[in-house]
Parts: structure tokens; C-alpha cells; sequence
């Protein structure tokens, strides 16, 4: 038991662990809160993947230059001004369902901007676990609880989010998520950790990035695990963002 969690050996690590638990109960309570308020709003499949779309496709074609900058800045800074901006985002997802102003194209923009924010946001906290870790050859445990802790919350979040959206609707998820930003905003703070030397690389950004896509699409092993992961995620990523069409209209709930 002590080899399954020797991550926690590292106090940045368990602090990181248990504010990121709570981030992510709030991102899939306002995941699930998002699809339906559309639903609701619109009774549209097109417009649920319109908004899905929105927040995805950025990921896409970000994060990539994403991870470059994350190489050459202080990640911890990054990190707290991103969770900062999808506070923002969140909060006013929030009061304009609160003031019911919310309009389908105002879910849709702001969709697209916590796409944005993602889309730094993941390589950079991926890059960031490295700073975490006291011990080396505790990085592979780390990233298991890592995968552990997305997968649970991915069950937890979205129950806790019907629970909430039935008895007081989305607003109250989106708000909900934007105080579970602030446990991670305070996480970064908190954690200490050893400066870290930038790299003088003496290659520009660009030829990072192009080094970055000949080593992962040059070896047989990650070009086949990326290939696989993007099929997967093309063709079942949908079902999420669909579901309220399911449960509404063939299954009869609401």
C-alpha cells in the first residue's frame, strides 16, 4: 500500500493533490451543467456540440505552443493566472444564469474561452508535476494518481452536479466551480518549491515546437499511441455533450 501512494511522500505533491480534488469536482459539475443549460435554452444537438466544440477545439491547436511557452516561463506564475481567468470565466457563467441574462451565444463565447484557458492550462500543470515530485522515482506513482483522481471525480462530479441541478439549477453549479478555483489558486500559492533555471535552448519557439511533433510522430510507440487517442476521443467524445438529448427526449427525464 505504502509503494501505491509513495507520491505523497512530497508535501507539494499531497497539498497539489487535494485542491486539484477539488477543481475538478467543480469543472465536472459545470461540464454537465453547461450541456444542459443549452439543452434547456436551445433543444438543439447541433448547438450542445457547437459549445462542446468550442471549448475542445482550442486544445486542439493551442496546446502545442502551449507546451513550448510552459518550457520557458515560471510554470507556478502561469498557472495562477490561468486558474485566476477561469475563475472569471466561471463566475460570470454564474451571475448571468443568476440575473437570467444568459443567451446561447454567451455559453458558446465563454466556452471558447475556457478552451483557451485549457489549452495552456493542461501542459503546463503536466510540466508542473515534474517541480512537485521531491523524488524522481516517485513520477510515474504521481501520474497514476493523477489518472486515479481525474477518473473519480469524473464519476462524483457529474452526480453531485444532478443533485444540484435539480434542486437548484446550473447557476448554483457554476458557482460552485468558481469557489473550487479558488482552492487551486491557493494551492499554487502555497506549494514551495525550488526556483527552476529556465533552458537556454538557443532554438527559437518555432523550431521547438516542430522538434517536439518529429519526436512524438518519428517513434513507432507514441505515434501509434497518439493516433489511437485521437480515433477514441473523435468518435466517443460526443456521447458528454449529448447526453441531455438522451436523458430528455429517449429516455423521458428531466
Amino acid at each position: 500500500m505504502k509503494a501505491a501512494l509513495r507520491a505523497f511522500r512530497s508535501r507539494n505533491f499531497r497539498v497539489f493533490y487535494a485542491g486539484q480534488g477539488f477543481s475538478l469536482l467543480g469543472t465536472w459539475m459545470q461540464t454537465v451543467a453547461t450541456s444542459w443549460l443549452v439543452y434547456r435554452l436551445t433543444g438543439s444537438a447541433l448547438l450542445l456540440g457547437v459549445t462542446a466544440g468550442a471549448q475542445q477545439l482550442p486544445m486542439l491547436f493551442l496546446s502545442p505552443v502551449a507546451g513550448v511557452w510552459a518550457d520557458r516561463v515560471n510554470r507556478r506564475r502561469l498557472l495562477v493566472v490561468i486558474q485566476s481567468l477561469a475563475f472569471v470565466q466561471a463566475l460570470a457563467l454564474a451571475l448571468v444564469t443568476f440575473l437570467d441574462l444568459v443567451q446561447v451565444q454567451y455559453v458558446i463565447m465563454l466556452s471558447l474561452f475556457l478552451g483557451i484557458i485549457n489549452s495552456f492550462e493542461t501542459p503546463t500543470r503536466q510540466a508542473f508535476l515534474l517541480e512537485l515530485i521531491e523524488h524522481r522515482e516517485d513520477l510515474p506513482n504521481a501520474i497514476a494518481l493523477q489518472s486515479m483522481l481525474f477518473q473519480a471525480t469524473r464519476f462524483v462530479g457529474p452526480s453531485l452536479a444532478g443533485v444540484v441541478l435539480a434542486a437548484f439549477g446550473e447557476a448554483w453549479c457554476f458557482l460552485a466551480n468558481a469557489l473550487t478555483y479558488l482552492a487551486i489558486i491557493a494551492t499554487y500559492v502555497v506549494v514551495r518549491i525550488r526556483p527552476r533555471e529556465l533552458p537556454e535552448t538557443g532554438t527559437s519557439w518555432w523550431g521547438q515546437l516542430t522538434s517536439g511533433f518529429g519526436y512524438a510522430f518519428g517513434f513507432t510507440g507514441t505515434r501509434r499511441l497518439l493516433l489511437l487517442l485521437a480515433a477514441i476521443g473523435f468518435f466517443t467524445a460526443p456521447w458528454s455533450s449529448l447526453m441531455p438529448i438522451f436523458a430528455a427526449e429517449t429516455l423521458g427525464g428531466d
